[in-house]
């Protein structure tokens, strides 16, 4: 517990570190793994720790607060103290009002906590925590790239200025961990390139950062252009002092909504001139009539195409409707007949291979009950054996479930374009007269409540399994709800 007029930090002379340490467990008061402490190298930083590895970044001291804390430029009950010296580095706070009782703690959970103390309640309450966000935990996207948790409707994660994902095919399953590199073939050294600003953000990483608090921006600048390894740099003080520069990958940028710094990103002279505010398009009147001229044309086109490609399909369902191939071998595609779309960001929907209904009926031993894994109103589903040893999990519509072909084409278009490593993945389909199925990966633990209320398997779920199984479950839930350009509505979780 950090109480008013404490100190908290490092005092470099003699090598001592104030740091705040969470509890074992909320009923135990032994020093636990989660450590709350200022990291001295490069330029002095709020990090906190579990063990050895970083949980959240409060970022260095910018003149007024912590850079990963714009919640403190608001306050006005404190007084805050914060030393930067060849013999210390170190904060403390103070309270105006006597009367007003407050601390900072560091909980069993993992979270720095503001606390206040309710007279009237008599209870504390909180007015300040982190890490609370997605954006909050540390590298959350990877190197050279920027967590936005408010671009509600795209992915959260987004490249720097000049950079590209590391890894398409993860970045567009929403998976960011991976970062972004510096695109290919392009030189940032002496060949016209410039920098591009990034406004309201917790800058980069500070350990591995160069500090000069003599020079002002444009001298920042200058130096920085002076030296090809350098690729960002910032004010110190976000009063317009002091100088910061980064040489190597940028970590750990996050995005606030209306309070933080700015920080200049080196970019190549190609990628400059995408943000270049000078030359014919200044002209705000040109720019509208552009933005207008490129609007309609657009919808003109869009219009055109859904007009052509729903005559096609009219066309094509009068000749074959309520008919499907039969006589496709392995390597055809059971959406064949449907309309394949980009999907997620730009990637295109794999081939799903239409299986023959003799190879689910030897997988599954002729749909044996043995084989039978569960069973509800849309049917039953068995597990099978390939003859490649691959197991599956066939789910076999019933006929009289009412579902007709295009609606068993409807469902599976939508399945098909859920691509994510946290939902189960469909691997194919079989349809054979009345007979229409779907093919998926095999799950072997079952369902979640046969580990969590059987006693003697509940032992296997350590609370870092729980854990990693709440973050896998949620990650799924959130790119059905919010990441997936589908609209997906769902009466019951699975």
């Amino acid at each position: 517990t950090l109480l008013p007029g404490m100190k908290f930090g490092r005092d470099l002379k003699i090598g001592l570190n104030r740091s705040l340490s969470s509890w074992k467990s909320k009923d135990d008061p032994g020093t636990g793994t989660i450590v709350l402490g200022i990291d001295p190298s490069g330029f002095p930083q709020l990090v906190l720790y579990k063990g050895q590895t970083r949980r959240w970044r409060g970022g260095p001291w910018t003149g007024l607060r912590w850079s990963g804390v714009p919640q403190m430029a608001a306050t006005y009950i404190f007084n805050v103290t914060f030393v930067s010296s060849v013999d210390e580095v170190s904060y403390s706070y103070s309270i105006n009002n006597p009367s007003f009782i407050s601390r900072v703690v560091v909980n069993e959970s993992g979270v720095v906590q503001r606390l206040t103390w309710n007279d009237r309640d008599q209870q504390w309450f909180e007015i300040w925590s982190s890490p609370k966000e997605t954006c909050d935990a540390y590298g959350q996207c990877g190197p050279n790239s920027n967590c936005d948790p408010y671009q509600t409707n795209n992915f959260m994660c987004k490249c720097l200025p000049g950079f590209e994902p590391k890894s398409p095919q993860e970045w567009y399953l929403r998976d960011g961990l991976g970062g972004c590199v510096r695109k290919p073939n392009v030189s940032t050294c002496r060949s016209g390139e410039g920098f591009v600003k990034l406004a309201r953000v917790k800058v980069p990483d500070t350990s591995m950062a160069s500090a000069n608090m003599s020079l002002i921006l444009k001298e920042c600048e200058q130096e920085c252009l002076r030296n090809c390894s350098c690729t960002a740099y910032a004010s110190a003080d976000e009063r317009g002092f002091g100088c910061l520069r980064w040489y190597g990958n940028l970590v750990d940028i996050r995005t606030f909504s209306d309070m933080g710094q700015e920080i200049y990103i080196r970019v190549d002279r190609a990628e400059l001139a995408k943000y270049e505010k000078s030359g014919p398009l200044a002209n705000k009147g040109i720019k509208a009539i552009l933005i207008v001229s490129v609007v309609v044309t657009l919808f003109l086109i869009i219009f055109l195409v859904c007009w052509f490609v729903k005559k096609r399909r009219k066309a094509r369902d009068r000749k074959r409707r309520n008919e499907f191939p039969l006589s496709l071998t392995s390597r055809s595609n059971c959406l064949r007949d449907l309309p394949i779309r980009e999907f997620e960001e730009g990637t295109t929907s794999s081939d799903l291979p239409l299986f023959d209904l003799s190879v689910i009926a030897a997988a599954t031993n002729n749909f044996s009950d043995a084989n039978k894994l569960g069973e509800g109103g849309f049917g039953s589903v068995y597990k099978g054996l390939l003859h490649d040893g691959k197991e599956i999990a066939v789910k076999r519509l019933a006929k009289y479930s009412g579902q007709g072909i295009n609606e068993f084409r409807n469902e599976v278009e939508l399945i098909a374009k859920l691509q994510h490593r946290n939902l189960v993945r469909i691997l194919g389909c079989c349809i054979q007269g009345r007979e229409k199925m779907l093919i998926y990966e095999y799950l072997p633990n079952k369902s979640l409540d046969s580990f969590i209320f059987n006693e003697p398997r509940r032992s296997q779920l350590d609370w870092s399994t729980r854990h990693n199984i709440i973050c896998g479950i949620t990650r799924g839930i959130l790119y059905l709800h919010q990441d997936s350009r589908l609209r997906i509505i769902h009466r019951d979780l699975k």
